[in-house]
Order: C-alpha cells, then sequence, then structure tokens
C-alpha cells in the first residue's frame, strides 16, 4: 500500500461551511444549504436564495410539502419518483429537479463569496494550500457537490481551467504533489447533450415525451467543451449534468471513476468532510477497493455528527476500522478544523 496516498470526500456539509468565520465578504442570501434543507420552504427554509428560486419552480416546492408528509427520507422520496414507471405523469416532474439545482447551485457558486476571486478566500483554498505543505503525494478528491466552491479554489492556485475532463485528474498544486478530482453526482458547468432538443422551460411544463432520459447523451461535455461547440449552456441542446439526490446512483462521468482505481486501491488514509456516509455509491466503491485504513478523520460538524458517518461507513467497508470513534470523528465543522488541525493531520502520517 502507498502510504503518500489521501483520499478526500466533500459532502454538502463542506460547502455550507465553506467561508471562514474571520470573512466578512458573504452574501448570506447565498448561504449554501445542506442536502436535507434544498427542498424545505416557508418558515422551515432559513436559506432565502432557495426559498425565492423554489417559487420559480414548483414541482421542487412540492418536493419539500411531500416526503415529510410521506415520513421518508428526502433520497428515498426522489428515488421513488425517479422509478415510478406506474405514475408517468409524477415521474415526468423528476426532470425539473436537476434544471432547479443547476439555478441554484450556479448562483450560489458565484455570489455567495463577493471576491474579486470567484470562490476565494475559502475554507477550499486553506485546505489546499495545507496539502501543498503536507505528506501526501497523490490525492483523490471526490467532490459530492454541484457548486463550484473547490473547483474555483484549485482553479485560483494552480492558474489552470478545467476545460477538459482529462484536467480534472491531472492537477499539480506543487511539485511531486498531484490531485485526481471529480464530481461523481455532477457539476453545475456540465451538460449533457438534448437528443429531444426540448428547451428547459418546456420541461418544466412536462412537454415533455416518455423516453426523454433516453435522449439525453452518455457523453458529458464541460461548460468550455459547450462553448467550443457553439452551445449556449441554456439551449435546448443541453441539460444540466446533475444527479438529484437519490441515494443510490451511478456515477455521472465514469471515466474519472476508472482512472481514479488504481490509485484508490493504493490508498490507506481518508478525510471526509461534510459527508454523512448516505450515498450508497461511494461507500461501495469504498468497500470494493479500499482493503485497509490506516488513517481517517471525519468532520461533520459536531463529533456525534461525525461519529454516525463513522459507523455507517464502517458498516459497510470491508476495511479493518478499528479505531476508537472519538479519534475518528472531529469534533467541529470545516472552519475549525481549518483553523487549528488540518496543517498537522496532513503533515504528520503518526496523527491518526
Amino acid at each position: 500500500m502507498n502510504m503518500k496516498n489521501l483520499l478526500i470526500i466533500t459532502g454538502a456539509g463542506a460547502s455550507y461551511d465553506v467561508a471562514r468565520p474571520s470573512e466578512t465578504n458573504v452574501n448570506r442570501y447565498y448561504k449554501p444549504p445542506l442536502t436535507k434543507e434544498l427542498f424545505l420552504s416557508g418558515e422551515q427554509q432559513t436559506t432565502e436564495w432557495i426559498r425565492d428560486c423554489l417559487g420559480n419552480h414548483p414541482f421542487a416546492a412540492q418536493i419539500g410539502k411531500d416526503h415529510n408528509k410521506n415520513n421518508t427520507t428526502l433520497e428515498q422520496y426522489l428515488f421513488d419518483i425517479k422509478n415510478m414507471k406506474s405514475h408517468p405523469t409524477i415521474q415526468e416532474h423528476y426532470f425539473t429537479v436537476p434544471i432547479y439545482l443547476h439555478e441554484l447551485f450556479l448562483d450560489i457558486s458565484y455570489k455567495y463569496i463577493k471576491s474579486k476571486i470567484p470562490c476565494v478566500p475559502s475554507n477550499y483554498y486553506s485546505l489546499l494550500l495545507a496539502l501543498t505543505k503536507g505528506f501526501y503525494t497523490t490525492i483523490i478528491w471526490i467532490n459530492l457537490n454541484y457548486d463550484l466552491f473547490a473547483d474555483k479554489a484549485i482553479t485560483a492556485l494552480t492558474n489552470k481551467a478545467f476545460n477538459s475532463f482529462d484536467a480534472y485528474m491531472d492537477i499539480e498544486i506543487r511539485e511531486g504533489i498531484k490531485i485526481m478530482y471529480t464530481k461523481p453526482h455532477g457539476s453545475v458547468d456540465w451538460f449533457r447533450k438534448n437528443g429531444k432538443a426540448i428547451p428547459w422551460d418546456e420541461i418544466e411544463m412536462k412537454y415533455i415525451p416518455d423516453n426523454f432520459e433516453e435522449s439525453l447523451s452518455d457523453n458529458i461535455l464541460t461548460e468550455h467543451m459547450a462553448h467550443t461547440a457553439g452551445l449556449h449552456p441554456k439551449e435546448k441542446w443541453l441539460y444540466p449534468a446533475i444527479l438529484p439526490p437519490i441515494g443510490h446512483y451511478e456515477f455521472l462521468y465514469k471515466n474519472h471513476i476508472k482512472k481514479i482505481l488504481p490509485a484508490l486501491k493504493e490508498t490507506t488514509s481518508i478525510l471526509c468532510i461534510g459527508f454523512s456516509a448516505l450515498d450508497q455509491d461511494v461507500l461501495t466503491l469504498l468497500k470494493e477497493n479500499i482493503t485497509h485504513v490506516e488513517k481517517m478523520k471525519i468532520v461533520n460538524g459536531d463529533s456525534n455528527s461525525g461519529g454516525e458517518a463513522y459507523k455507517r461507513i464502517k458498516e459497510y467497508m470491508r476495511a479493518q476500522l478499528n479505531r476508537p470513534e472519538h479519534e475518528v470523528a472531529f469534533d467541529g465543522g470545516f472552519s475549525q478544523f481549518v483553523k487549528t488541525d488540518v496543517s498537522e493531520w496532513l503533515s504528520n502520517p503518526d496523527v491518526k
């Protein structure tokens, strides 16, 4: 096993706590949400931008009301809708969700942190700086967020944009330190070709054929690739390459997963930030490719939430996870971890 490989998994909690506590250059209106907040409306919703955005997406607003009534998780509710073959009228609404998520997170990405460099300063940028001074030479970064906070932080540090999908797999943050970066659930700057050429507003009005999903190309385009091909993101030939949070996924850009597997199989250190371990696809990836863990840290808001995530990972994986829960689960969020523990944890292989 290569002790110098590190797996980083970032979930919604990482972007939720993306802003440094001391920074004042944030627009609270665009506060990033946790997954469970994505469709909440009314007084339940603490994020103003979501509340307002839901007003333009009636079905997305209905999701928040219905899944709470049914006493089921958001992931299970969306999974049931996607597979509700016996009720095609309801199922058609599912295809409006990626459009809602695209609009929601695109504005969050560019408007939450107010600075000349998009998304910087941020805790993602601080994490990257710590990685440049750390022990690890190969970092496999699985980012489950749709937003661009981590992407823009990487671009700010390396001065290189993600113009192609190969660029995600070949990021050098310092000589001898490389990152393989992927977003298995999609991104606001990724798109699929829409073979039916149906405009987004018609999709939201349910004017779509029964075989709409089959008309979406498996080939994913970055925003740069789309512009190079003469396509504008909201033109009828494109559709957001975003997988709604259904808990049971197939990875969106499978070539990235194929490329990270050799390094993943040689990895014994794992850092989870804002990851609650509810995504079956990610847990399966860990179970099938990591057989031994030497070092692990879970940063999930507080020690209780981190401990729950650790239990889920431990139950699912074949790897030896014998460390005490209180050593693995960090008692704090992303901001506190970056401020107090991240440098030592990344630079010292003996710090578990």
